[in-house]
């Protein structure tokens, strides 16, 4: 019986590497492209498709304590006074780059309670509440 391993996530190193060019260079052509030139931000663009690189925005997060991301709650999500609202609300946010994650609360007190607990545990930016918290722990 074997075991099969995920496999390996692509590093700057391995951008770097395809694109002939240092891990700083990889890192100058994401965070700062104005330093870097076009021939080179090419290069590097480049070995970003071939290789498949998708940034670890945890790492990221962990060094900027900012995760970019905010968490909406609603009650119930096919209700359809709430969908205007999260509409306007993702819209909103992508344009100051964040990504909404959705949460139902059911109008179930248990519910509210353990999934604003979850929520927390991935440090969003921000929490927006649609309706009402009906659980005192909660508010």
């Amino acid at each position: 019986m074997s075991s099969t391993q995920p496999p390996k996530a692509t590093t700057l190193h391995d951008v770097a590497q395809v694109a002939g060019v240092s891990f700083m260079t990889v890192s100058r052509a994401l965070n700062t492209p104005d330093r870097v030139s076009p021939a080179t931000l090419d290069k590097v663009r480049q070995a970003i498709a071939a290789t498949g690189y998708i940034p670890n925005l945890l790492a990221g997060g962990l060094k900027s304590r900012r995760s970019m991301t905010m968490v909406g709650l609603v009650p119930i999500i096919s209700v359809a006074q709430f969908l205007p609202t999260v509409r306007a609300l993702t819209e909103a946010l992508d344009e100051q780059g964040y990504q909404l994650i959705l949460g139902q609360m059911g109008y179930d007190h248990a519910r509210e309670d353990k999934l604003i607990t979850t929520m927390m545990a991935r440090r969003p930016d921000g929490f927006v509440v649609i309706g009402k918290l009906n659980s005192a722990a909660a508010r």
